[in-house]
């Protein structure tokens, strides 16, 4: 709580921790992210896995029509332009994970603002600060 209402990099007026009749944001993605995560091999790969799961949730949030055009150009950025390979990987990844979002969390509008995640496995804590839009 001390790093989000210190920070200088959120202009935020008033935090709010878990607020009544919302979900708890870090709950949410770690189950949006599960289909990832249950591939993860060791602390690298679920820190991707999130990141990923992550950027997904909040590419969601763009009009319909914009996200294959932003979904293509990050993971082209990710994978490197010239590894057609692993963009057509990633980009795979990112439509299994856009589908879940529509079919699971449709009407969960919230952003994702900030987030920072430390451990893994049974150890693993991910900590969310997001809008309160719903």
């Amino acid at each position: 709580m001390k790093k989000v209402t210190s920070s200088d990099d959120l202009p935020l007026s008033k935090v709010v921790v878990e607020p009544n009749g919302h979900e708890k944001m870090s709950e949410v993605i770690l189950d949006f992210a599960e289909p990832l995560l249950d591939e993860c091999e060791n602390e690298a790969t679920e820190r991707i896995a999130i990141a990923m799961a992550i950027l997904v949730w909040n590419l969601s949030l763009f009009p319909e029509k914009d996200q294959d055009q932003e979904l293509l150009k990050v993971c082209s950025e990710i994978s490197g332009s010239d590894d057609a390979k692993q963009t057509a990987e990633l980009l795979h990844h990112a439509n299994l994970l856009l589908e879940r979002k529509k079919k699971y969390y449709a009407n969960n509008q919230r952003c994702i603002i900030k987030y920072e995640l430390s451990g893994s496995g049974r150890s693993r804590r991910l900590d969310i600060v997001s809008t309160l839009l719903s």
